[in-house]
């Protein structure tokens, strides 16, 4: 039990040295600071990296006294030789273990929009009478139309590690990609209304502009403004229900 103890300390104490370097390598001085942008203090950072290293290392730790005891039968094994080889092996089947766990969905959608689109486009899901998502090579195609959506039954949207493609589509099926850095996307809202009229839509968009493409653009936080205006066409299309524009 005193062993155990022991590991768990020290796996503890690696875990919080290993933090505090971490931090280090990745502070940022003060004049070296953009503006209008949150940075973590050093105190704040170091927190926040044991808060993901310290469980690592305490798990390391256990695992190599379990598989180090075990060796320890081993009457040829040395000392070092087996310590080095229940490092090898906790260290593996943690890797082993985050790679499982951590493994995320990906959202694989392409927007298709009209040659020369600029402005806002949207995505309405679970629209009754729409037509369904194609997918080409696991990806889910969403044709925008020229009045600046696509719509589809489709129940809802695809979430996880956006992995999303756009695309000018010409008159003749030609693609031509858009840059990352000329797509703003806005975040899932959602709409419904009395329980007789069974509307009940997701939705998402995004911004695409030809002049002023960049990252800051990209990352930028923004609220679509033309999303009443164009979601009263979806409405008025598949529903059958006039709102005012």
């Amino acid at each position: 039990m005193k062993k155990f103890t022991k590991v768990v300390i020290g796996s503890f104490l690696i875990g919080l040295l290993l933090s505090v370097i971490a931090s280090a390598l990745d502070y940022v001085p003060g004049p070296e600071r953009a503006a209008n942008v949150y940075y973590f203090s050093f105190f704040e950072s170091v927190i926040w990296s044991a808060f993901y290293i310290v469980p690592l290392t305490v798990m390391v730790g256990i695992i190599w006294l379990g598989v180090h005891s075990l060796l320890a039968k081993a009457k040829r094994m040395g000392p070092l030789v087996r310590g080095v080889t229940s490092a090898i092996v906790s260290v593996a089947l943690v890797a082993g273990i985050m790679a499982l766990f951590s493994k995320q969905e990906e959202t694989n959608n392409i927007y298709l929009l009209p040659a020369g689109y600029e402005g806002e486009a949207y995505v309405f899901y679970n629209v009754k009478g729409a037509p369904e998502v194609k997918t080409e090579d696991g990806y889910r195609v969403h044709p925008i139309n020229e009045e600046g959506y696509f719509a589809t039954s489709m129940e809802e949207l695809s979430t996880g590690l956006v992995t999303d493609q756009y695309f000018y589509v010409d008159e003749e099926g030609n693609r031509t990609p858009i840059s990352d850095q000329c797509v703003q996307a806005y975040g899932v809202g959602g709409y419904q209304t009395s329980e007789d009229e069974e509307v009940d839509l997701q939705s998402t968009g995004f911004k695409v502009v030809k002049k002023g493409c960049s990252e800051e653009f990209m990352t930028g936080s923004a609220i679509g403004e033309e999303i009443d205006r164009v979601r009263s066409k979806v409405l008025e299309k598949y529903y059958d229900i006039q709102r005012e524009r």
